[in-house]
């Protein structure tokens, strides 16, 4: 089955999905057309963030010619030989929101986009200059629902209520996340800050989900009982609905379908 066939075949069953390449690579503009375009009105793109923009480390093959032009000669690697975040100044940081804001363009003017998920690197911790980069989303991507997802306790439960403010603040939409109980796991807080609340599932296997690696995530699995998923939902939906009259602010739980679409 062609790449056209598999998505007017999943726009036929499913009415949304999440774009999970566009973190690895900017989609070349000219795709996410195509995904317009083979798609029915009304069907709705939520696109994960390019993960140079989420502090993670581009892999050196998917970054655009732009950005590596305004890397330094020697830029520093990790021990995989990706692209240490850290390399990249701020001006090919602006560029590489230039060149994601241009890629999903086609989709917002289309109606078709419903949020971008910054999902966060795990090594990401709280401080003042994470908060100001935060504050900056609206203006970098004007217009569109931006949803935020931590991986790392210092934001949750650390910082609850200032991470929360920061948020709520810039209109950012807190994802809230159901995922294998793990030390390092941040715990489930379900608080609305913007009218768009996100509930993502990772499933309950702790085993699978805190793999060290994508393979072995995949041996592993990411399994979740029907049972589980309609208990888990049920008490997440009832209490983000509470939290959202108390804001005076209307919510809406979106369980995403993850899927690569090119």
């Amino acid at each position: 089955m062609s790449a056209e066939a598999r998505l007017r075949h999943y726009a036929s069953v499913f009415d949304v999905v999440e774009v999970n390449s566009s973190y690895y690579a900017i989609p070349d503009i000219r795709n996410t057309q195509r995904w317009v375009d083979r798609t029915p009105a009304g069907f709705v793109f939520h696109v994960k963030a390019y993960s140079l923009l989420t502090g993670h480390h581009p892999r050196a093959e998917t970054v655009p010619a732009d950005l590596t032009a305004l890397l330094p000669t020697s830029p520093r690697r990790t021990r995989r030989g990706e692209i240490d975040a850290t390399s990249f100044s701020p001006e090919a940081v602006d560029r590489a929101f230039h060149l994601f804001r241009t890629a999903v363009r086609p989709i917002a003017e289309a109606g078709k986009l419903g949020y971008v998920l910054f999902q966060f690197a795990p090594w990401v911790h709280f401080d003042s200059t994470r908060l100001e980069y935060l504050a900056s989303l609206p203006a970098r991507l004007p217009g569109w629902t931006i949803a935020i997802e931590f991986r790392h306790r210092s934001w949750l439960p650390d910082h609850l209520d200032e991470t929360l403010r920061a948020l709520t603040d810039a209109r950012l939409a807190h994802v809230i996340v159901d995922a294998p109980p793990a030390g390092h796991a941040i715990p489930r807080v379900t608080t609305a800050t913007a009218p768009t609340a996100v509930f993502r599932l990772h499933g309950r296997n702790a085993e699978g989900g805190c793999a060290s690696s994508a393979a072995k995530r995949r041996r592993c699995g990411r399994s979740t009982t029907i049972s589980t998923v309609k208990g888990s939902c049920g008490r997440c939906y009832r209490k983000s609905r509470r939290s959202a009259r108390r804001r005076r602010k209307s919510s809406s739980l979106s369980t995403t379908t993850t899927a690569t679409t090119r």
